[in-house]
């Protein structure tokens, strides 16, 4: 009788700890999905400086500002830049495109055999200065070349 009496002791001492875990499990967990969340919406945010700056306005820009390739098109181009293959892609005229260029201030793009896009950040030379500025510039050429260039500012709203 005194050994259920103290089995009875240790169960009962037990089941407090049992009882504290689940929450401390529960804890970790929402713990570690939300820093799982934070890591995977870090790659589509817009980072204060440097190429991925840039890398972000270019994946984001509108249709009507680059309507030959598409979001994943743009994204494939930075994968296969990034990783050192050719930076390749099927455009929506079934031709190919081309990133050229790849810096912290310029992305240049072979669009077709004839036309190319590039996408300049104008950066401010002072603080007093305006925002950061987009140039975009689409050149055609043919017999003659023709380019045409636009200023945006980081909400891709044209200037």
């Amino acid at each position: 009788m005194c050994e259920g009496k103290v089995f009875a002791l240790k169960s009962v001492a037990f089941r407090p700890k049992i009882a504290n875990f689940v929450p401390m499990k529960r804890t970790f967990s929402m713990l570690c999905l939300c820093t799982l969340l934070v890591v995977v919406t870090m790659g589509h945010a817009v980072p204060l400086t440097g190429s991925g700056r840039l890398d972000s306005l270019f994946v984001g820009a509108p249709p009507t500002v680059l309507p030959l390739l598409t979001r994943n098109m743009r994204l494939d181009l930075l994968d296969y830049q990034a990783y050192g293959q050719p930076a390749v892609v099927t455009n929506r005229f079934e031709g190919r495109s081309e990133m050229t260029v790849h810096s912290d201030t310029l992305i240049a793009l072979r669009l077709t055999p004839v036309s190319t896009w590039r996408l300049r950040m104008l950066l401010p030379v002072s603080a007093a200065q305006c925002d950061t500025l987009l140039e975009v510039t689409h050149t055609v050429c043919r017999p003659d070349t023709e380019s045409v260039k636009r200023l945006y500012n980081l909400q891709w709203q044209p200037l």
